[in-house]
């Protein structure tokens, strides 16, 4: 489960980069602009709207690499190939079979156009699905070969000959079968739209509760990239889960009167942007006199990178270990101003600070009630840093900086967070660090990342090193078995790059 999530996360690193561009093309296309470039941002919107569209083969992409142990070049060309030949025979069945529905009017069909052909809509589902079999049959069989005149076709070219019967039996999956499923799906769909705040509740809190574990991504996933989060007919096009909709009714904000419900699904970063900055406030109010200002270089610049890149990981780590019920209120409180938010009309496009304000900007208040939000965010960074602070206090719960030393922090935390950028040596240092922390180059099996961690599975767990490890300048480890987790932050794809060179292992 562990190593789905990284793979299914490759993609969605993608989607705020695409978010931001299609702000700014809106922007661009302003009745003051010059028609120039308001035809040319036009053009960039409408390329990002269809690689929206077309989510699923990237995800197929990213989990056929992610599970390949080796010659992942060749399992990218098997996983593109299968999914070609997967989407001309479910065309095929559909049309033989009569079930092929009017191409001018798919909403509502259970079909959709990709790629110019049309096939059951199985939205994401089908890359993952696709990209899983085409990973386990890459590592199974394309080391197969044969002698003689075979010979030839050992290899990937073996596994492609399977992969198409298989495609072939999927195909028929897709139409007898996926109907069926996308009925359950719907189910699922209408009981989150009716259950109004209770489910937004539930939803931000399981999301926020489950950080440390890693299993948030199995929350907010499907909501955002599968029909579980909602279906919406955008400017003739058909779109599947909250983000592809949210992004395109960015792109046609101009013509659009409401914003789709699935944005309740975006509320959740409420609790980054203003209730972050209430916990800084509460943890450097409660640290003792002699700490404050070695808390302060620790805690602000944390605080403003989860602001920026609207990420929870940097400051939650802060505390989640050393004060866990920290860790459930924390998760309590962003589940009710979620709830809060939602039910008072408020639809702003929560991410990063730069995307929150760019995306609500072009939506306009209208839309997305963003003044509301600037009257309920204030609350929200007061109510954490009260209730914070009482707790804190109340409980004499050994937050950073309550310590009697603070050798709870490592010096390379603070000197990482407070002397600017790392030089080259510093970096290779570091680099060695984390590899000795891990157990050695032989204790370490598999090395990714995602959003803010290194994750590393280890052959013995034993021979970690959490004292060595604290040396590099994280601010957080979680294991769980064999599997390591060490928040970095942003810098943990830059940490992953030197220590898979290092190790010689595929990036």
């Amino acid at each position: 489960m562990q190593s789905f999530a990284r793979g299914i996360l490759q993609p969605v690193f993608f989607a705020a980069l695409m978010g931001i561009v299609v702000a700014i093309c809106q922007i661009l296309q302003f009745d003051f602009m010059p028609d120039i470039v308001s035809t040319f941002a036009k053009q960039i919107s409408g390329a990002m709207t269809y690689i929206i569209g077309n989510l699923s083969i990237l995800f197929a992409i990213a989990l056929a690499t992610h599970f390949a142990k080796r010659n992942k070049m060749e399992a990218a060309i098997l996983v593109v190939l299968t999914y070609l030949t997967f989407m001309s025979l479910n065309n095929a069945m559909l049309n033989v079979t009569g079930k092929l529905s009017d191409a001018e009017m798919l909403m509502g069909t259970g079909q959709k156009m990709e790629l110019g052909m049309q096939i059951t809509d199985m939205g994401v589902f089908l890359g993952i699905i696709l990209g899983c079999l085409v990973g386990y049959m890459h590592n199974k069989f394309s080391s197969t070969s044969f002698k003689g005149l075979l010979e030839p076709f050992g290899g990937a070219k073996f596994t492609y000959f399977l992969l198409i019967f298989v495609a072939f039996a999927f195909s028929l999956i897709a139409v007898y079968v996926w109907p069926l499923l996308s009925g359950v799906i719907y189910s699922i769909t209408q009981f989150l739209g009716e259950s109004g705040g209770i489910g937004v509740f539930l939803y931000d809190f399981l999301k926020r509760l489950l950080i440390p574990t890693g299993l948030h991504h199995f929350i907010w996933t499907p909501l955002f990239y599968t029909e579980l989060g909602g279906v919406a007919e955008i400017a003739g096009q058909v779109y599947a889960g909250a983000q592809p909709i949210a992004l395109a009714e960015l792109a046609n904000a101009n013509s659009i009167t409401s914003l789709h419900e699935s944005m309740r699904f975006f509320q959740t970063n409420i609790s980054v942007i203003f209730g972050f900055p209430g916990i800084a406030m509460a943890i450097i109010a409660t640290a003792k006199p002699e700490n404050k200002a070695k808390i302060k270089k620790l805690v602000i610049p944390a605080c403003i990178a989860c602001v920026m890149a609207g990420l929870g990981e940097p400051m939650l780590f802060l505390f989640i270990f050393c004060a866990p019920l920290l860790w459930v209120v924390d998760a309590v409180l962003t589940g009710v101003f979620a709830t809060v938010a939602y039910l008072i009309g408020i639809q702003v496009y929560w991410r990063g600070l730069l995307e929150t304000i760019l995306q609500n900007f072009v939506l306009g208040a209208g839309l997305t009630k963003w003044p509301l939000a600037l009257i309920l965010g204030p609350i929200a960074t007061i109510t954490w840093f009260f209730v914070f602070k009482f707790l804190i206090v109340k409980f004499n719960l050994k937050t950073p900086g309550r310590t009697d030393n603070l050798e709870d922090l490592s010096d390379s935390q603070l000197a990482l967070n407070t002397d600017g950028e790392v030089t080259i040596s510093d970096k290779d240092m570091i680099t060695g660090l984390i590899i000795e922390g891990l157990g050695g180059k032989d204790n370490i099996l598999a090395v990714s990342n995602c959003f803010t961690r290194l994750r590393v599975d280890v052959k013995d767990e034993t021979l970690v090193n959490k004292e060595m490890l604290n040396k590099t300048g994280n601010s957080g480890i979680a294991m769980n078995g064999k599997y390591i987790q060490v928040i970095y932050g942003p810098a943990a794809r830059d940490h992953r790059t030197r220590v898979c060179e290092a190790l010689g292992l595929e990036d």
